[in-house]
This record gives structure tokens, sequence and C-alpha cells, in this order.
């Protein structure tokens, strides 16, 4: 029994659609996905070595317990009172213990809400910085048509943000004249990995030292 020319013309239309329909998939949805799930499972497994194994350019746990912080310089006459107050930045350096309870709960609940409970980074606030930080650059790369990075949100930890604090250098090439476009979003990227580390380390060394992760938390 031979098929009719309408249904073999059919057959061929609904055969070529099907191998349009797939090579359309193929390389518009599948190959680009598999490449992207191979770049992130890279960046994610470099990312891990970098913070938890490579021991390379670590300073020495001192050079955060021994940072002096610029503070208030203060004039005080024989009795102890205080006549006058001289300062850049005027900062008071106090214990954990002088932090009123209200004020502890409102700077973590602005900077670090799961401060008691991660290990120096947030990876949720992180990637949630990474989510808002693909929207911004594409809204800005389409008004300046042309790629380009927008970090609107860093996510950094409080452990992170007392890192920049008590070792500025970290912060010093991004700032150079000479990185401009992507090399300086090159920059901020490599210093924003630094911190990861550097904070991750110092929590897990201050907790050896202090004999507890609370206890390091606190210090920090």
């Amino acid at each position: 029994i031979r098929a009719s020319p309408r249904r073999s013309i059919l057959g061929k239309v609904i055969r070529f659609s099907g191998w349009l329909i797939w090579k359309t998939f193929k390389w518009t949805i599948l190959v680009p996905a598999i490449l992207i799930t191979i770049i992130g499972l890279l960046a994610v497994g470099y990312t891990s070595y970098y913070v938890y194994w490579d021991k390379n350019d670590l300073p020495k746990i001192n050079t955060l317990i021994q940072v002096a912080l610029p503070s208030i310089t203060e004039v005080k006459d024989t009795n102890g009172i205080t006549l006058a107050e001289f300062a850049t930045e005027y900062r008071k350096i106090i214990t954990y213990q002088d932090i009123p309870l209200i004020i502890e709960a409102a700077i973590l609940s602005a900077e670090d809400k799961r401060f008691w409970q991660h290990d120096g980074k947030d990876s949720m606030a992180i990637l949630r910085a990474f989510w808002e930080i693909i929207k911004a650059s594409i809204d800005k790369s389409r008004k300046l048509k042309k790629f380009t990075f927008s970090f609107v949100e860093g996510g950094s930890t409080i452990t992170q943000q007392y890192i920049r604090l008590s070792m500025p250098e970290i912060k010093k090439s991004e700032l150079s004249p000479e990185f401009k476009g992507w090399r300086k979003d090159r920059e901020k990227i490599k210093r924003k990995l630094k911190e990861i580390k550097l904070a991750v380390w110092a929590e897990r060394e201050l907790a050896k030292m202090y004999g507890s992760k609370h206890r390091a938390k606190k210090e920090i």
C-alpha cells in the first residue's frame, strides 16, 4: 500500500519541524546551559580551593589582633576630667560587653544577619549580591550598548569589613588610576575573593586562639 503524496509531504514537514525544533533547542538552550553549568562548577571549585585550602599570602594572625584603629585623643586635667578631644575619625574603642543589646541587634540586622552562624562568609548574601549584580549589569550594558559590570551590592560580612578596615592595602590595586573599565572590575573581584579568603581564615584562627567560635565572633 503506497502512501498518498499528501501524507508523504505532511510526514516530511513534521520530521523537518521536529529536526528544526531540536536544533533550535540544542543550540539556544541546551548547549549554553551545559556550558554555563561547566563554567559555574569550575568557578565554584576554584573559589572553594582558593578560600579553604590555598595557604599562600596569609598574614600572621597578630596582624588582625594588634591592628591600631584611628581613635580619639583626649586631653584631661589632673582630676581625669576630659577637657578636649581631637580626632580625624570620631571613634572610641570599646569591648563587646559594652555594646548595648539593641545596638548589636540593629547592626547585625543591617549589616550581617547571619553573623553568629557563618564561617566568615555568608553564602546566601553572596548569591543575593551576585543576582543583583547580574541584573544591574544587564541594565547598564543595555544603556551603554556594551557589556559592563555594575557592582551594586557586595554581600560582605562584618568579618570581611573588619579585614578591609585592618588591612587597607588589599584595596590599593583597585584604587590605582592605571586600572580602568573591565580591569578595575577584575581588581574588585580579586579583592572581594581575597577578603572572603582572609575572613574565613581569620575566624578559623581566632576560634583556635580563643577556644570557641562564639568567643572569636565576640572579639571580631
